[in-house]
């Protein structure tokens, strides 16, 4: 409906755009009649319909119509009746009709309008509506279809340029102009148009002629009579003069008589008409039967008075409500005033009418006009036939090349016309040599032909067989297996399709759809995936899942891959496979299950594992703060011990007391470590930024105050920066650079490094120092409490220094780690989250 309505407004947007163009061309036509070319009075030629024949052209019927009934509005005015408006309207419409329904030309359309239909119409409306005489119709009528039809033929070749024009600039809508009809025109303008134009010019002439003749006797009768009454007056002049005039009394005596007789007799022979006026317009003396003396008489009043050359006026009726201008002509007189030369006030007035020049000129022009009508038949068909003499030779060119490819490719014998120009001779010669080039060319493609489809048959079969085996293998799958068309009904299923869904074969051959097969929440947006891949777009890559409907409307999930079919590089359906995942989604409730319970079982037991590290750390605690007093006690009897053996010449007692002092500053020291790494596990973290670099500073300024005679070599790289608790990592770092002050201790030249590096995008710090080092396949063991790699006769320590490390370390979300080699030193890095 929507497509329907724009091609409504499309099509009234094209006929009012089509109104309004007829509308300019009326107008144009309207003002082109004002510019006409008169031949004599009232006998004029009009161009205005040379636009109404273009808006015919380029337009069409209506346009034209509209056109034409604008334009010859113009005679209304110009020629005082509307018949003529009937006649042009009717040609603007019959010409439009033969020119955009029957494919006709102007010109042809034009003359056939005037021999058919216009001269019958005019003859009758101006015979029976203008009571015209039969040679007055028959001069305008032909005076108008000589007229139209020059018009039509101008406008077409105006049509014809802007056609060509157009053509070979490339900005054509439509087709080219013909051939023939290009040569018809010009042929035809170049026979008529200089015919017309000569015809107009010489009749313009003898009118021109005619009527300088007449106007030159009516000088000549003038002059004449004057000298007549002149010479009347002064044979007869008696009486008083009074004022320079002639009385009445003079005018009595002068035997006026005499003179009207002689006048009478002058004017009936030469066919004009003698007044003698006086100074007040009053008559004198006429020939005209109707006029009595001393009655008042002024051929110019209520009339159009025109000034012709030689001193003679055109005076003509005013015009009636339905008198043509032909006819007001033709009762319009030539007047020639003279006023007399004897010292009278009296004037001589010579009226010539119209009418027999008229008849002379009538006669003439209609022989002229009927000739040209003549001529137009005449050159229409010698236009005829040299435009299909001088076109045919291309007209036979084309339709041999039209026809040429069907011929090649039926094998048919190749007979080429026989032409009497040249260039057309070279022209089927290159054609000639390309059809011999485009049959052996077609002689190939046929053998190509035949080879490929050979091919095509085999490969058909072997899709065939393909097809087979993929149905054969499809119908063994445990998997449901399924094709569709562009809309999505079912072209193939497998069984197991079937069995799942509960369908039998009629039923699928009957018209099943895919959609239907689906639980209805979940049709629209199957839909929306099933237009992506009509697409183009493969769904196999993840699948899908959907709530399957059976026939008996159970549901159960289905996960669904489907990827577009093509053929010949188009999509022409669907093909995918559907599993029922019922058995996964059960499996998937009992792990969730399981997942719960052993969630349970998890939270009970960490729950209980949390109230063993909190009763193990009080048991630490307890344990290590019930010892301290025994040791101290212990250490402060040893110290008592000493005292009493310093005088004994026997220090074993001695010797003895400092090893138990010894080892329970050990034990303290265990103790104060075992507590320590209790208490990280509980203690707060309050991060802040800290000057890692100054911390680490001080705390081997610390150590060297502790062994003032060590040659040690520190590099810390200064500005380190971190996140994190300030006196865990100053318990940190301690452990790590004491260790290094240890382990290297053996060495005349302890060096240790602390400093930072990246590795992977992994920042972290680091301690290295060129000590003991250790053997790589227990780096395990180190971070473990009370694990050693090395003796307590080598080194000394609790083997609780580094398991306190990592505690720290874990507690700010990092980890540590350590290289080393042994005798080469080892090397600690840690990171801080």
């Amino acid at each position: 409906m929507e497509t329907a309505h724009r091609g409504m407004n499309g099509t009234g947007e094209v006929r009012l755009k089509g109104c309004v163009l007829g509308v300019l061309f009326g107008l144009l036509g309207f003002a082109a009649n004002g510019f006409n070319l008169e031949l004599y009075h009232g006998i004029d030629f009009l161009f205005g319909s040379i636009f109404v024949m273009l808006a015919v052209g380029w337009f069409g019927m209506v346009p034209g119509l509209i056109a034409g009934m604008i334009s010859a509005s113009f005679t209304v005015m110009h020629w005082h009746h509307p018949w003529a408006l009937v006649v042009f309207s009717c040609e603007a419409l019959t010409v439009g009709w033969l020119h955009q329904r029957r494919g006709k030309d102007l010109v042809i359309a034009d003359t056939l309008f005037w021999f058919v239909a216009g001269i019958p119409l005019s003859w009758l409306l101006y015979r029976s509506m203008l009571q015209m005489s039969l040679e007055q119709v028959a001069f305008i009528v032909s005076k108008q279809a000589v007229n139209g039809i020059f018009n039509a033929l101008l406008a077409a070749v105006i049509l014809a340029f802007f056609r060509v024009r157009s053509t070979l600039k490339g900005t054509a809508t439509g087709t080219a102009t013909y051939l023939r009809s290009f040569l018809f025109i010009v042929i035809l303008s170049l026979l008529l148009i200089p015919a017309l134009c000569f015809m107009a010019i010489d009749t313009r002439y003898d009118i021109s002629a005619k009527e300088t003749e007449t106007l030159l006797r009516m000088n000549h009768y003038a002059e004449t009579v004057r000298d007549m009454v002149d010479e009347r007056i002064a044979e007869q002049r008696k009486g008083v003069r009074e004022g320079g005039t002639v009385t009445s009394q003079v005018a009595a005596a002068m035997g006026l008589g005499f003179l009207d007789s002689k006048l009478s007799s002058y004017a009936a022979k030469r066919g004009v008409l003698i007044t003698v006026v006086d100074g007040r317009a009053n008559v004198v003396l006429s020939t005209a039967g109707g006029r009595t003396r001393g009655e008042r008489y002024d051929p110019k009043k209520d009339r159009e008075i025109a000034l012709l050359p030689h001193g003679v006026n055109l005076v003509t009726p005013r015009a009636m409500l339905g008198e043509s201008a032909f006819a007001r002509f033709q009762k319009s007189i030539y007047l020639k005033e003279a006023p007399l030369e004897n010292g009278t006030d009296w004037s001589i007035l010579i009226e010539a009418p119209l009418a027999p020049l008229f008849v002379a000129i009538r006669n003439e022009v209609i022989s002229r006009f009927l000739m040209m009508l003549l001529l137009v038949i005449f050159a229409g068909a010698i236009s005829q036939v040299l435009s299909r003499a001088l076109s045919r030779p291309l007209m036979d060119v084309a339709e041999l090349t039209t026809a040429l490819p069907q011929k090649i490719i039926a094998h048919e014998v190749l007979t080429w016309p026989r032409v009497a120009f040249h260039e057309l001779e070279v022209l089927l010669g290159n054609i000639s040599q390309m059809a011999e080039s485009l049959r052996s060319y077609l002689a190939g493609l046929e053998e190509a032909k035949a080879t490929l489809e050979s091919r095509v048959a085999e490969r058909t079969h072997d899709l065939e067989e393909s097809e087979r085996t993929y149905r054969e293998f499809a119908e063994f799958l445990p998997q449901t297996v399924f094709e569709t068309d562009r809309e999505g009904r079912l072209t193939f299923v497998n069984r197991h399709a079937l069995e799942l869904f509960g369908f039998s074969e009629e039923e699928l051959y009957q018209g099943l759809w895919t959609f239907d097969m689906l639980a209805s929440g979940d049709r629209e947006r199957a839909r929306e995936i099933f237009r992506f891949i009509l697409g183009g777009n493969s769904g196999m890559e993840t699948g899908r899942e959907y709530l399957a409907r059976r026939k008996d409307g159970s549901t159960f999930p289905v996960i669904v891959y489907a990827s577009p079919v093509t053929h010949e590089g188009e999509v022409t359906g669907v093909r995918g496979m559907l599993i029922d995942i019922s058995e996964r989604y059960k499996a998937e409730d009992e792990v969730r299950r399981l997942n719960e319970e052993l969630e349970l079982i998890v939270s009970e037991r960490s729950a209980a594992l949390d109230y063993t590290n909190r009763e193990l750390e009080g048991f630490c605690y307890a344990i290590s703060h019930e010892l301290r007093a025994p040791i101290a006690r212990l250490q402060g009897f040893c110290e008592v011990l000493k005292d009493e053996c310093t005088d004994e010449a026997d220090g074993f007692k001695l010797f003895y007391a400092e090893r138990i002092n010894i080892a329970g500053q050990q034990l303290r020291q265990v103790i104060d470590a075992i507590l320590l790494l209790s208490r990280l596990s509980r203690t707060e973290i309050v991060r802040e930024e800290i000057d890692i670099s100054a911390l680490a500073e001080d705390i081997m300024h610390n150590i060297m105050l502790s062994e003032p005679g060590r040659k040690v070599q520190f590099l810390i790289e200064p500005g380190l920066t971190a996140q994190g608790d300030e006196q865990l990592l100053a318990i940190c770092l301690g452990n790590l650079l004491g260790n290094a002050m240890k382990y290297s201790s053996r060495k005349e030249l302890s060096v240790i490094e602390f400093g930072r590096t990246s590795d992977d995008g992994v920042t972290a710090f680091f301690v290295r120092d060129n000590g003991a080092g250790f053997d790589m396949a227990y780096a395990d063991k180190l971070f473990k409490p009370f694990s050693r790699l090395h003796g307590p006769d080598e080194f000394l320590g609790t083997g609780i220094g580094l398991a306190t490390v990592q505690r720290i370390v874990e507690r700010h979300n990092g980890r540590i780690w350590a290289v080393g080699t042994p005798d080469e030193g080892a090397t600690f890095y840690f990171t801080l989250g």
